[in-house]
């Protein structure tokens, strides 16, 4: 537990501990690395900057607690405003945070019952005895990080090589046709379009509905996979000339807004094409990945997807080859261990890493 404290002013601290602010500007350096509290400042003066940046985020503003400490968070680096851009900036909640001079970098939020007591400058000693922090089950993580938690599937299963495509548009078909299927039926199928010649966006935009629909029956749910295909196949080839590389080449938030604006495509689907189509630093959220998170007491079960999302890009920075890597390995260990009724915690390859 922390004996080193923070005063923060009151929305940023909700933000930190919720996992949605991941940085801290600050004028001064500290060689300080480690557990620190954060204790929500009294001052109303940030609140009219934090409700504009929540807004353009589409955050829901909750009431604040003030005067207490609410949580602990651990201190991992400092970087100038540059050198953190340069390492988190893809992500728009980093660059709308992002302030500098200095930007101290957070991880592992752990929300507590508030404890009131009054707020210092600087780093500040925190005298209250630890019987005074209460962290709720819900709250508290495991005693290992996702991070730990990675590096330790990686080690037991290996590259998963998601996702097994010759090119974007290979995969973007994959991952429609295998959803409720089996990925050697979709497998199967995306080899009898290429066979055909029809992996290219020119050919699929001539045929109709029904003729594609005989091309992927095998899958199921054929009209509507077909005519989701259809429609996004069209939207490239109209407006973008066929060129799909430069269409997915945007900002992540640009295109998943873009793409969930198609009828009968999700949040999951839609990160899931950003990732492995495009290469780009976002954390889809499986039934596995939520299963997980839940037993692991990394978030309760009213937790979004969103709340997820961010305690990944917490807990492991934004780099899109390791959440590539991350999510192929949530999907494998749900299979094998972490099903919804028949659950293997005893012969886990986390080892001492499961639950209670």
């Amino acid at each position: 537990m922390a004996s080193k404290a923070l005063t923060i002013h009151g929305p940023w601290a909700w933000a930190i501990l919720q996992g949605i602010k991941r940085v801290e500007n600050r004028e001064w350096l500290t060689e300080y690395r480690g557990p620190l509290f954060i204790q929500a400042g009294q001052s109303l003066d940030s609140d009219d900057a934090a409700r504009a940046s929540f807004l353009k985020l589409g955050i829901t503003e909750p009431k604040y607690i003030r005067g207490a400490i609410i949580g602990e968070v651990n201190l991992c680096a400092i970087y100038s405003l540059e050198e953190y851009l340069q390492k988190y900036g893809h992500d728009p909640y980093n660059r709308e945070f992002a302030r500098g001079p200095w930007c101290w970098v957070f991880e592992n939020p752990r929300i507590c019952e508030p404890v009131y007591c009054p707020g210092n400058f600087q780093l500040w000693p925190v005298k209250n005895p630890k019987e005074e922090f209460h962290f709720p089950a819900e709250s508290v993580c495991p005693g290992v990080s996702l991070q730990e938690i990675y590096e330790k599937l990686l080690d037991h299963y290996g590259p998963q090589k998601w996702w097994p495509a010759e090119s974007p548009l290979e995969v973007i078909l994959g991952i429609i046709l295998v959803r409720n299927s089996q990925w050697p039926v979709a497998e199967r199928v995306i080899a009898g379009l290429k066979a055909k010649g029809l992996l290219q966006l020119d050919r699929l935009a001539e045929l109709s509905e029904e003729q594609l629909q005989t091309e992927i029956r095998s899958t199921g749910r054929q009209k509507a996979k077909a005519k989701l295909i259809l429609s996004l196949v069209n939207f490239w080839c109209e407006k973008w000339n066929g060129k799909l590389m430069a269409y997915l080449a945007r900002p992540h938030e640009i295109l998943r807004k873009e793409l969930l604006a198609f009828s009968g495509i999700g949040r999951e689907t839609t990160d899931l094409i950003l990732l492995y189509a495009g290469n780009l630093p976002v954390c889809p959220v499986s039934i596995y990945t939520r299963r997980f998170m839940i037993r692991h007491q990394f978030v309760d079960e009213k937790a979004d997807d969103e709340k997820m999302e961010r305690l990944f890009y917490t807990h492991m920075g934004q780099d899109h080859a390791v959440f590539n890597e991350y999510y192929a390995l949530l999907v494998k260990l749900g299979r094998e261990y972490c099903a919804k009724t028949d659950t293997k915690c005893s012969t886990c390859p986390r080892g001492s890493m499961k639950p209670g």
